[in-house]
């Protein structure tokens, strides 16, 4: 069934034998373009493309409502919405591989395929019925829209549809979205399969852009994490990676434009050394701030302020090819800004990402499941001619992205081999 997308796949999981660091857990998209600060310190990310590279699976997306407009089917209003949010995920990551392109040697971008029949998804419900903690974490975690929407037509679309036609997939959607607890159970499954069969492994770090993610991948990766921090009680790596990205970011930015990209990669090219030297000065003051951590709020950041100011000019002035003069103003304007210096510090002192975790459980619905749970939009409606006749309209335009969007998954595995 999976033909030759799934063969790369699997090649890929089996021989890639660099460290990965992986953005986790959305798409390529507009949000989730890279900071500089994370190409300058891993050298390398990896990012999963929109799932669903069977062109099967699109059409099926533009067919539905034309199927259920001739039977005069009713469905929530949401479902009716979905189609352009599923499509809005391709364009979006053919327009940022657009944009990364000066940056190919170091981005990976992957097509995944794997298990999402409804054997797959409800082996993940009835684990999630004996997680409670992690379905309520992802009700108020889960909030990109364009990303459920991929994930759940994918799985409705595909494999539902391949087990009985759009007859089932009407009958699913009946079930599943009958009140907001099957809405919740599905897509929480559906996600948990996809983070089960896309994001595990060794030697894995995970990049996360969208923060309102972090409760539920704690949550998730929870087992994994203890058992790392068991072994590594005293690593500070997290550390050394804000210090370094609280000082890029601010000047060096995200790559958002391809003009931008195109310098970051030209000083990623040239000035690796002095990269390289900012890294292990940022580690020299993580290690050297654990000795402040008794000392008093004030001293203690004096302290850390003065390191920086110290240390730090020197390689980012080759960074930036600017003398030291102009650099120091940058750090001093970096330094004044407490809530960086006190940030790293309370980390060293016992911070804990558990604590997320638990004030996510506390907190609201999440943006975007509020509006899909919203009673107005599960009203049932059949679907207007209005969006019948768009999806037909922009039926060519949808399968140009996704056409494209399969070709770069598909041509960029081998370069990583």
């Amino acid at each position: 069934m999976y033909g030759k997308g799934f063969e790369q796949f699997i090649v890929w999981r089996i021989r890639v034998k660099r460290n990965l660091n992986i953005v986790c857990p959305n798409y390529l998209c507009y949000d989730t373009l890279p900071y500089a600060a994370d190409i300058f310190y891993h050298g390398n990310l990896t990012y999963f493309m929109p799932t669903g590279i069977s062109q099967n699976e699109w059409e099926n997306v533009i067919e539905f409502p034309r199927y259920c407009s001739e039977r005069n089917i009713a469905l929530p209003r949401v479902i009716w919405e979905m189609p352009d949010k599923y499509f809005e995920c391709s364009k979006q990551a053919v327009e940022c591989s657009k944009i990364l392109e000066p940056l190919e040697h170091r981005i990976l971008k992957i097509s995944a395929t794997y298990a999402r029949d409804t054997n797959a998804i409800s082996e993940c419900r009835k684990k999630l019925s004996d997680n409670p903690r992690l379905l309520e974490i992802f009700s108020r975690s889960a909030d990109d829209l364009n990303f459920l929407t991929r994930e759940l037509f994918s799985h409705i679309f595909l494999e539902v549809y391949f087990e009985g036609g759009f007859d089932f997939v009407k009958e699913y959607l009946e079930t599943n979205f009958s009140n907001q607890e099957t809405i919740f159970e599905l897509l929480a499954a559906v996600i948990t399969n996809r983070m089960n069969n896309v994001f595990c492994g060794e030697n894995v770090n995970y990049l996360v852009y969208n923060h309102s993610w972090y409760p539920f991948l704690i949550e998730y990766f929870g087992g994994q994490q203890k058992e790392r921090e068991t072994k590594n009680i005293d690593s500070i790596d997290p550390d050394i990676h804000r210090l370094f990205t609280e000082i890029i970011s601010p000047i060096f930015g995200k790559c958002d434009s391809r003009t931008k990209t195109e310098y970051i990669a030209r000083t990623v090219e040239k000035q690796g050394d002095a990269i390289l030297g900012l890294k292990n000065i940022c580690k020299e003051i993580i290690e050297t701030s654990i000795f402040y951590k008794n000392d008093e709020v004030d001293l203690r950041d004096e302290k850390l302020k003065s390191l920086v100011v110290e240390k730090v000019i020197e390689p980012l002035s080759y960074m930036l090819s600017k003398p030291k003069k102009d650099v120091k103003k940058v750090i001093m304007d970096f330094i004044f800004d407490s809530t960086v210096i006190g940030g790293i510090l309370n980390t060293a002192q016992g911070f804990s990402l558990d604590t997320i975790g638990l004030s996510a459980v506390a907190g609201a619905i999440s943006v975007g499941l509020k509006y899909i749970v919203d009673e107005g939009k599960n009203k049932r409606s059949e679907p207007t001619k209005l969006l019948v006749e768009g999806l037909k309209k922009n039926r060519v335009e949808y399968l140009q992205y996704e056409k494209a969007l399969k070709e770069i998954g598909f041509c960029q595995v081998g370069k990583f081999m």
